[in-house]
């Protein structure tokens, strides 16, 4: 009766582990459908077509400050960006690049929203809001702060307080921050730029997202093939010690 309880409970860990998934709210957060589905305070240039790069005349770049486009070449976007090789995509995996400036159209004095959306949630319900950040430009770096429903997350990744700002070096960096929804159905998201200098103040966002928060890691297959050959070698050692009791 016992082997055949052990066999069932391996059985039953190895069928009936549960999967936990995290879904993204957030439409086109990896820009891939190109500039659509959200909004901002600097002016768009538009979806950059890499097919039309020689011909890419300087009304379709982002020369100028204020100004975003959304591509996956930033040397392309604008050449003169120190960082552009470090930040740049393959030609299928598109960004929003930023060239920052002293303050937006419609702006207030003090930061500028450079991305913004609204999406549906549930209520009393965690999410994490995040997103993948490169500066384009080593100068005058920009710092982000996330808000949801004109809440400043101050949690986010590696004990950073926002709002934070972004590495020099180049390389891309996830962020994110923890929020309850407590009684809202809609979540206003935004992400801002308290840095208005014209000189520098050049970065990328990619892969934004609102995620339900997993409640525990979850192991990865290796760990449940681990834990399988766990209990298999439990049932070969009960099983001996059966035998030799006989």
């Amino acid at each position: 009766m016992k082997l055949k309880f052990l066999t069932w409970l391996a059985l039953a860990s190895l069928s009936v582990a549960p999967q936990v998934y995290a879904e993204n709210l957030v439409v086109n957060g990896d820009f891939e459908a190109g500039d659509t589905g959200f909004w901002s305070e600097y002016t768009s240039m538009g979806d950059q077509d890499l097919s039309e790069a020689g011909k890419l005349d300087d009304s379709k770049r982002v020369w100028h400050e204020g100004a975003y486009l959304v591509g996956s070449d930033v040397g392309v976007g604008n050449p003169w960006f120190d960082n552009k090789d470090k930040a740049s995509f393959a030609s299928d995996n598109k960004m929003m690049m930023v060239n920052g400036a002293y303050a937006a159209p419609g702006s207030s004095n003090d930061k500028v929203s450079v991305w913004g959306q609204k999406v549906s949630v549930s209520e009393n319900t965690n999410y994490y809001f995040s997103a993948w950040v490169a500066s384009l430009d080593s100068h005058n770096p920009a710092k982000l702060g996330f808000t949801i429903n004109g809440e400043q997350l101050d949690s986010f990744s590696e004990g950073v307080q926002a709002p934070f700002t972004v590495t020099t070096d180049g390389n891309w960096k996830k962020f994110y921050g923890v929020w309850n929804s407590g009684s809202y159905t809609v979540a206003s998201l935004y992400i801002s730029n308290f840095v208005t200098a014209a000189y520098g103040n050049d970065f990328a966002l990619d892969n934004i997202s609102l995620d339900t928060q997993m409640p525990s890691p979850v192991p990865e297959p290796e760990t449940y093939a681990l834990m399988g050959l766990g209990l298999v070698g439990l049932l070969a050692s009960r099983r001996r010690k059966l035998q030799s009791a006989k």
